[in-house]
């Protein structure tokens, strides 16, 4: 889907008033075959934009990493979904999450970006406020 037939298929689906999360099941499959077209996830941002469901997207990234556990595009579509909604329930697990997607490779390099994300450039969550603890957290973590 280029650039102009996204943004096409966009427009046209809020002009008919299309329900969108048909659309978003459409998006469900192409979004595992085609996981690295950066259009797709796109797409599904802006569908997300709109429908204001983040919740079970979260569970579908999960699903979509089992393909490809190190996709940029994935990882990114993670972040954006956390930033953008900026719901305390989004963010709860995702120090687990991360730590499940190590357990299952310690050498998935995006997976470690992620937990730096979370830890350190997301702003800070509740519970973590005392910096020096959370860096004593996350240097006993890396050194295990």
């Amino acid at each position: 889907m280029s650039c102009t037939n996204r943004q096409y298929r966009y427009e046209t689906l809020l002009a008919i008033e299309s329900p969108l999360d048909v659309e978003l099941r459409l998006m469900d499959e192409l979004a595992v075959k085609y996981l690295k077209t950066y259009q797709v996830w796109h797409h599904r941002r802006l569908l997300l934009m709109i429908t204001r469901k983040p919740g079970p997207e979260l569970w579908f990234v999960q699903a979509s990493l089992k393909a490809d556990a190190k996709n940029y595009h994935t990882w990114s579509y993670r972040q954006w979904l956390l930033v953008y909604f900026n719901d305390g329930d989004l963010w709860d697990g995702e120090l687990d999450f991360v730590d499940m997607m190590l357990v299952q490779d310690v050498r998935n390099n995006s997976a470690w970006h992620h937990r730096f994300f979370v830890v350190f450039q997301a702003g800070m969550r509740e519970g973590e406020e005392d910096r020096a603890r959370v860096l004593r957290r996350e240097l006993t973590y890396v050194l295990l």
